[in-house]
């Protein structure tokens, strides 16, 4: 049977999706713990979301929720330390997504709105 055929996905419940958030949130939390520096840390936070976001992508389908969270995230890391074309590539994306799967009228449409107005 062809794995990626059988996977669902629920970010709340996917057991892929908890083991790597838990697996960033603790990684992340003992790095800010040890370093002060925001680059260092952004660096570390961006090479796991961009992993995490490659292997979402081989096994979820393609607007699939867990997806979207990961391209928000990618895009906020980009946007806390300055890089506003990066930031804005990945909110774009995140948009694109939302509009396949929700109303433009959608709050999270809405949201997605205001948050590209501040990388613009």
């Amino acid at each position: 049977m062809d794995s990626l055929s059988t996977v669902e996905s629920d970010s709340e419940t996917d057991p892929l999706s908890i083991t790597m958030r838990q697996i960033f949130n603790d990684y992340l939390t003992l790095f800010i713990i040890q370093s002060k520096n925001i680059r260092e840390v952004s660096n570390i936070a961006l090479k796991f979301l961009h992993k995490t976001l490659n292997i979402r992508q081989q096994v979820l389908l393609e607007y699939d929720l867990s997806i979207s969270t990961n391209l928000h995230s990618i895009g906020a890391v980009y946007r806390a330390v300055g890089h506003f074309d990066e930031a804005l590539t990945y909110y774009q994306r995140l948009l694109e997504a939302k509009l396949k799967t929700i109303p433009k009228s959608h709050s999270a449409v809405i949201e997605n709105y205001r948050i590209l107005k501040t990388v613009c």
